[in-house]
């Protein structure tokens, strides 16, 4: 994670970023907004910013399969050569310093949180899921994974996984060194930086509605009698989006700071280069931490097929072809947060961190 260039994003108005369903009229009239967005969104509109800074037209980068000779961290726009890490999210406090948040682990389990008492905060007690001893196999337990993980010794019979929550690094450093306790704040305007922190996904963020129209696919003239509604999302007032570039992107082929579009509506966002990433602590366990969604062939790429792993739902997500004019097929991918036993001594791709 070193040599990983960072930037952070800060949108100028509300984010939309549409999910795989279909619009069509007298049957979908609201389209849920997708947050946080696929790194492959991140890497079309790093993209697109890069060609505008240099004066490229899309369409030469389109039509050229070997990409552009003078930007060959673009690959082409059949193989976009830019790979992200996260998004992760950054808080920035009024003292000049800052908080990352990452995806909580989907190997962690916590009880159902009490009630937020006087001090806008509740402890909740954390239980990490591990694979059991080689006796319990003649139990015969299933799940997904020839080895399932489980939590040996709950604190509680209800307990909820965290997948799809986010923690700082304070929080993922207190659980590696045996702690079993941190907070969970109800408003981001509480917190205090330094403080093992768990969120979820609400705490970042405002929801708001807007109603629009729909239009014609090439036309792009008004459909008649089809009005839509969108739940877009604004992030909180000192949130921002980090995201994690590939060594040597700035400023050989992206600014040091600048504008691109992110999400649908072509909404506009303001980015500069932040000199400082986030500082992962390392835990010595054999499990590793995906900090993005990744393409569930990454696991046969790997040979992790059969390895024990925890994460959430499997997403579906497509897309559409600009090249084409056609819908991409569909891909399966796993949530960020997933977690997979690989091994102490094993290497640690892109985009993975050991806890």
């Amino acid at each position: 994670m070193s040599r990983t260039q960072w930037i952070f994003i800060d949108p100028l108005d509300t984010l939309f970023f549409k999910g795989s369903e279909p619009m069509v009229a007298g049957e979908n009239h609201e389209v849920r907004s997708v947050f946080p967005p696929a790194p492959s969104t991140l890497s079309g509109a790093i993209c697109t910013a890069v060609l505008r800074q240099k004066g490229i037209q899309p369409a030469r980068f389109v039509d050229s399969p070997q990409g552009i000779s003078d930007l060959p961290l673009l690959g082409s726009s059949d193989a976009l050569g830019i790979e992200v890490i996260g998004p992760l999210l950054h808080i920035d406090f009024k003292d000049g310093t800052g908080e990352w948040f990452i995806p909580a682990p989907a190997n962690w389990f916590i009880c159902e949180p009490t009630a937020i008492g006087e001090e806008d905060f509740c402890e909740v007690a954390v239980s990490v899921a591990e694979v059991p001893a080689d006796g319990f196999s003649s139990l015969g337990l299933m799940g997904s994974t020839p080895l399932p993980a489980w939590v040996m010794n709950p604190k509680s019979q209800d307990m909820k996984g965290l997948s799809g929550y986010w923690i700082n690094t304070a929080a993922l450093e207190a659980v590696i060194h045996g702690k079993d306790t941190i907070r969970m704040y109800e408003s981001i305007k509480k917190i205090r930086a330094g403080e093992p922190i768990l969120a979820s996904l609400k705490f970042f963020l405002d929801f708001e509605t807007r109603v629009g129209i729909a239009l014609e696919d090439r036309t792009r003239k008004v459909k008649k009698g089809h009005l839509y509604s969108t739940t877009q999302v604004r992030l909180q007032t000192g949130v921002r989006i980090g995201v994690g570039l590939q060594s040597d992107m700035i400023p050989s082929h992206l600014n040091e700071k600048g504008t691109l579009q992110l999400g649908g509506e072509q909404r506009v966002s303001s980015y500069e280069h932040h000199a400082e990433g986030p500082s992962f602590p390392t835990g010595q366990t054999a499990w590793i931490m995906a900090l993005s969604i990744f393409p569930f062939q990454t696991l046969k790429e790997h040979g992790w097929e059969e390895l024990p792993r925890v994460s959430g739902a499997i997403l579906r997500m497509g897309g559409w072809d600009m090249k084409k004019q056609f819908h991409k097929p569909m891909k399966a991918y796993l949530p960020q947060g997933t977690v997979i036993r690989i091994g102490e001594d094993a290497s640690i791709p892109r985009g993975f961190i050991r806890i």
